[in-house]
């Protein structure tokens, strides 16, 4: 059996006299802190509502007390040089303010370091919401929709950042935004508040039957990750644009009884109607995106429309069609012929003149050279008479 003794040293006194004693020191002590403070361990806390938090405080000096204090799970120990605190499940938001660990004694005088704590609490939930225009009505390319995304009990709301996606790619909201987010709140901001947000978008026919969902995420400067909460719903919605045309004829030229093909080919949601009209006038049972004549003849010439339309819009292109006549044709044809041959007698003429005139020069030449000889000639005889 153990002695009187032995039970009375080995027994702890309550934690209430501890600290009453650690207390009275301080307040009986004006000696600063002389040595390195206590070292805790981690430095901060980042602790999840709910679950279980626990710090170690240490010194490498010997000191009379060690102690933790703070608004939950305060303990004090005597001559020791490290102190656990724990708690198996935070759900008091006062220990925000952190805990602090005490080391005191006569040698170092009074020392202390604080442990922050910073206490978040992840979502119940985030739903989202499409509030205009009502169902069943579309969306309608750069007209307006507005959304809510509500973020149901979460902390602290300072940290609050909600994301957005479309067809599971993150996507920069403000570049669309037609005015400022606005936020709402309710509950107490300091602990567990209920965001709701409000967004009015410029619709974008990238959205066409796209599922927008938004993420609660909450920035708290530290490296521990925090998983962001995915909104339960999605919007997927039908948008509709008015068309456009991407491809088309351009102006034609051809001769009587050819065969004429037109074409125009447009995107748009819903689908378009085509409707062709020539001269301003409707062609009946043209409502392709082809228009075929074919002969054509001199009445078919003009100007021709291809008019695209849906429940948001329209949109048209003109070509202009040019029928040549059969005698125009060969006049046009015959043209270069008589050209051809003017331009080759023409040059004949040309050739026939020089040649002339190269003649003439030779002939006279020609003679010249003949009287030249015929008086040289002479002038020897006359000599030859005389020396006789």
């Amino acid at each position: 059996m153990d002695s009187p003794v032995d039970f009375v040293t080995s027994r702890r006194p309550p934690a209430w006299t501890l600290l009453l004693l650690f207390l009275l020191d301080l307040l009986l002590t004006s000696e600063q802190c002389s040595v390195g403070k206590p070292q805790v361990d981690p430095l901060a806390l980042l602790v999840s509502y709910g679950g279980p938090a626990q710090a170690t405080c240490s010194t490498r000096f010997h000191v009379d007390l060690i102690a933790w204090e703070g608004t939950v799970g305060g303990k004090t120990e005597s001559h020791k040089q490290q102190l656990a605190w724990s708690v198996p499940r935070v759900t008091d938001w006062s220990l925000r303010g952190g805990m602090k660990c005490f080391t005191t004694s006569e040698e170092h005088g009074q020392c202390e370091t604080h442990l922050p704590i910073t206490i978040y609490k992840i979502p119940d939930k985030v739903s989202l919401s499409l509030v205009y225009p009502p169902a069943p009505a579309p969306l309608i390319e750069h007209r307006l929709f507005t959304l809510y995304c509500e973020v149901h009990n979460l902390a602290p709301l300072s940290g609050l950042s909600i994301v957005w996606y479309r067809g599971g790619q993150e996507i920069d909201i403000a570049a669309r935004a037609a005015s400022l987010p606005l936020m709402t709140t309710e509950g107490n901001p300091d602990e567990v508040a209920t965001a709701k947000l409000r967004v009015d978008l410029n619709v974008s026919r990238d959205d066409h039957e796209v599922d927008i969902q938004c993420a609660a995420r909450l920035q708290l400067n530290t490296t521990q990750n925090i998983p962001e909460t995915l909104s339960g719903n999605s919007i997927n919605r039908v948008v509709y644009w008015k068309p456009r045309v991407v491809n088309a004829s351009g102006d034609v030229v051809l001769r009587a009884h050819n065969r004429l093909a037109l074409m125009c080919q447009g995107e748009a949601y819903p689908e378009p109607s085509y409707q062709w009209s020539h001269q301003g006038v409707d062609l009946d049972g043209e409502n392709n995106m082809t228009l075929v004549i074919e002969a054509v003849n001199g009445s078919h010439a003009g100007v021709y429309e291809c008019l695209l339309s849906n429940a948001v819009g329209h949109a048209a292109v003109t070509m202009r069609v040019t029928v040549e006549d059969e005698l125009e044709v060969e006049e046009d044809s015959s043209s270069p012929s008589l050209l051809t041959a003017l331009l080759v007698a023409l040059i004949l003429a040309i050739l026939g003149a020089a040649g002339g005139v190269f003649y003439l020069v030779y002939r006279r030449k020609t003679k010249t050279d003949s009287y030249q000889v015929q008086n040289q000639n002479q002038k020897v005889k006359l000599t030859a008479i005389r020396n006789s």
